[in-house]
């Protein structure tokens, strides 16, 4: 199943668009990454999420179907209906602080099936 068959808000274009914001961001994390100063992989993951976090900010603010609902470091943003936060691991084993739910997720799970939710 395609995301867009599981939720028409989640459109090519608009993942299309997504990645290419978190790309850009890594990008400007890997452009500074100089491990004579002192960069880490650590160092360089911190600023690789922030440069992430602060592309998708500065184009909500031009692309109407893009919202930051959560700002912070939780960061949480939505496309169309559909919240939307990094995750970086396994999908069959997510840990506990991964699988936390913010409040505005909380309230999208109206968008899904009970059998969706399983």
């Amino acid at each position: 199943m395609t995301p867009w068959e599981h939720h028409p808000a989640l459109t090519r274009d608009r993942l299309i668009t997504i990645a290419q914001l978190i790309q850009r961001g890594r990008n400007l994390a890997l452009d500074r990454f100089d491990p004579n100063v002192g960069c880490t992989g650590w160092t360089l993951g911190c600023e690789a999420f922030a440069f992430q976090r602060h592309q998708i900010i500065e184009a909500a603010a031009d692309i109407d179907w893009l919202e930051i609902l959560d700002p912070t470091m939780q960061f949480v943003f939505s496309m169309g209906d559909v919240p939307a936060r990094f995750y970086r691991g396994e999908p069959e084993e997510p840990n506990t602080r991964t699988l936390k739910q913010t409040f505005s997720e909380l309230q999208q799970l109206s968008l899904f099936g009970a059998d969706e939710l399983v």
